[in-house]
């Protein structure tokens, strides 16, 4: 297969055959065939139409099903609606997030279960949604034929709008057109050698681009099986995801790091399940921060599963580029590239090395960008630079937004008089491979060398069999001193003597591994995470300028 046959989503819906299987709790499954898929999701549309839903109103999703979600995403689709699948907030204090939304939007109507609108109703400022709320367990099922109008759309028409859901302090909606996402899909199926024989498995939230186009919408329109586990069995049941990818013969499924990392530490506990994964070819690695030592922890604890060391692919993506931007070379391994710290400036050639020491960095080849895209490394000058050589990744394709949704200003500070986009990504390019070194604000200066966040997050992450889940760093400028100050906020329920003990091992860890010193560890119950796994820095960054001064 080597591209996709039709031009919009609609046309696709027509055409797929497959059936949908939900994995649940203890492994119990649902399956929903073409047929019935489809007719619900007619039933869901005549409901929004009746209910005074027109093309080109934007439809605001708060729902914790995946069944719902995807039902209401097509109902969307077919009736030219703005789908925003939004992370669904549980707790009251999040829901604050859907009012800064709600005020960008045109004419949005909320969808959700009776018990969220119930409670949104208990706060006056939710009032004024409510009005426009629909109870999506309280939609009409007419008897008989349903005969609805299915909107033909142009392929450069919004299927949806991609919101974070909170690495940023202000929401910004990403636009993804008609022709974003099949283009994005049909770049993806030539890089991935993607063939209707393959069979996924899922467990990537569905409000979020890497769940929605690279697990779902992929394999449906690619003509694959495909099985869809809620995010919310994974963190509780990781090694489901294994047994599930032995029963079913999985041969593509992808995962954060910080996934990744959740199975090896289970694994760790219990290591004597009994599963084979030779059927598995791909797993996509991306979304956040690609660890080394991660992949390679995770590489030798599936070896004994029969999975080839080949089948972990450090990708890149962001939700800008509608999903996957560059993806590891077929049956090779992935490739460590070794840096000297003082060469990671934007505008320095590189300077490789082959040992691990104080000054060096390891980060981890990304793969060639796929053939949707024209990319380019630039300074701080928008001067394009040579191989090797550290700057900010810009890219250009049928794949990537025009924009933000209803934001202009954000929209013309994001792209080049000559349309690149600017990804805010530092990285350099290792050949014809890409490298990313990290986020532009996510880095702090200690005694002239670049230290990011990630790598020494990595560092505290080798002692987590101590006691503590995660680690997040964080920096504030310390005014009276003239430098940066680093933090460590740690996810642990240890009682303070524990935690201090922890805290005097870590601090000697990173002092031992990279010359630096941390000045203050914080305790806390959860470290704040996007749906993708993103520290939401913005929110650490703020509790530090509140409560240690300095400068955000």
């Amino acid at each position: 297969m080597d591209k996709l046959s039709y031009k919009t989503l609609n046309e696709g819906f027509l055409d797929f055959e497959q059936s949908h299987n939900f994995i649940e709790y203890l492994g119990n499954e649902i399956t929903i065939t073409s047929n019935e898929f489809k007719d619900s999701v007619k039933i869901i549309l005549y409901n929004l139409k009746k209910l005074g839903i027109k093309r080109g109103d934007e439809v605001l999703f708060q729902l914790d099903n995946s069944i719902e979600l995807l039902k209401l995403f097509w109902a969307c689709i077919l009736g030219g609606f703005i789908a925003i699948p939004y992370t669904y907030l549980e707790k009251r204090e999040e829901q604050n997030k859907i009012l800064k939304i709600w005020e960008i939007l045109k004419n949005p109507y909320l969808v959700s279960n009776t018990s969220t609108i119930e409670m949104l109703d208990m706060n006056d400022e939710f009032r004024h949604i409510v009005r426009k709320s629909i109870h999506i367990d309280k939609l009409e099922d007419p008897v008989g034929f349903i005969d609805v109008n299915i909107e033909i759309p142009n392929e450069n028409d919004i299927a949806f709008i991609q919101y974070s859901s909170g690495s940023t302090s202000e929401p910004k909606g990403v636009i993804i057109t008609h022709k974003n996402i099949i283009s994005s899909i049909n770049a993806t199926i030539r890089a991935m050698d993607v063939i209707e024989n393959d069979i996924y498995l899922s467990w990537l939230p569905l409000t979020h681009s890497f769940g929605m186009i690279g697990t779902y919408l992929t394999p449906l329109l690619a003509g694959c099986s495909f099985y869809i586990m809620s995010p919310k069995v994974f963190v509780l049941q990781p090694l489901l995801w294994l047994e599930k990818m032995d029963e079913h013969k999985v041969t593509v499924t992808a995962s954060p790091n910080f996934g990744i990392r959740h199975v090896c530490n289970f694994l760790d506990i219990k290591d004597d399940i009994d599963i084979n994964l030779r059927s598995l070819r791909l797993i996509i690695d991306g979304a956040e921060p690609v660890s080394a030592l991660v992949c390679s922890c995770f590489i030798e604890k599936m070896k004994k599963f029969g999975m080839s060391s080949s089948t972990l692919k450090p990708s890149y993506g962001l939700s800008e580029a509608t999903l996957v931007v560059s993806t590891s070379s077929k049956d090779k391994e992935f490739v460590e590239v070794i840096v000297k710290r003082e060469s990671l400036n934007v505008g320095d050639k590189i300077i490789k090395c082959n040992k691990i020491s104080k000054n060096t960095i390891t980060f981890v080849e990304v793969g060639v960008c796929l053939d949707n895209f024209d990319t380019k490394i630039v300074d701080d000058f928008g001067h394009v630079l040579e191989k090797g050589t550290v700057g900010t990744l810009f890219i250009k394709g049928d794949s990537v937004s025009t924009g933000y949704y209803r934001n202009q200003k954000s929209t013309i500070e994001s792209f080049d008089k000559d349309g690149w986009f600017n990804t805010g990504d530092l990285g350099f390019f290792n050949g014809n491979k890409l490298v990313l070194t990290g986020r532009k604000n996510d880095v702090i200066f200690v005694n002239g060398e670049n230290y990011y966040f990630h790598d020494i997050e990595n560092i505290c992450n080798e002692l987590s069999l101590l006691g503590f889940s995660k680690v997040a760093i964080c920096g504030v400028q310390n005014s009276e001193i003239d430098k940066e100050n680093i933090f460590c906020f740690v996810e642990c329920n240890k009682d303070e003597q524990e935690f201090s003990e922890i805290a005097k091992k870590l601090k000697k860890h990173v002092i031992n591994k990279l010359g630096i010193g941390i000045a203050h560890f914080i305790k806390v119950e959860n470290i704040p995470v996007t749906v993708s796994g993103k520290i939401k820095r913005f929110e650490l960054k703020k509790y530090l300028v509140d409560n240690f001064g300095g400068n955000d």
